[in-house]
């Protein structure tokens, strides 16, 4: 997915606190990058990735990444594949129309629930952050 970096916070070589664009949100989340201050103004091709997740919930909302608090974001999407990757353990692809993007979800994160395609989930996330995939 691609974002545009507004603003570096704080940080250093490898881990930034930044202001970034998804789509027309502005959200305050750490980038993994060589040089941030160097990105700034730039769209860059990002992967996410996060701390835990502390919530879900089966949703209508629309798609998107969203700010809730201070170091909590709130990732809505649609279930667009489902994968049995051990016996009674489901790897899920969250499609996050809003960027785009994709989120892989072990169902053991959200209490070992059973999801099908095309189930539009919450995720009340920790800890968002984005990589760099190139500079």
């Amino acid at each position: 997915m691609a974002i545009v970096v507004r603003k570096v916070l704080s940080g250093s070589t490898g881990k930034w606190s930044v202001e970034v664009l998804h789509g027309d949100m502005p959200l305050v989340v750490t980038l993994q990058a060589e040089n941030a201050r160097a990105l700034v103004g730039k769209y860059v091709f990002v992967e996410l990735d996060v701390e835990h997740i502390a919530k879900w919930e089966k949703t209508r909302e629309p798609s998107g990444i969203f700010a809730i608090s201070h170091g909590r974001h709130r990732l809505v999407g649609e279930i667009h594949d489902e994968t049995e990757i051990a016996t009674g353990i489901f790897l899920y692809d969250l499609y996050i129309e809003v960027g785009p993007d994709y989120y892989a979800i072990d169902s053991g994160d959200i209490g070992g629930a059973r999801l099908k395609s095309g189930d539009r989930i919450a995720l009340d996330v920790v800890g968002l952050s984005f990589a760099i995939q190139r500079e």
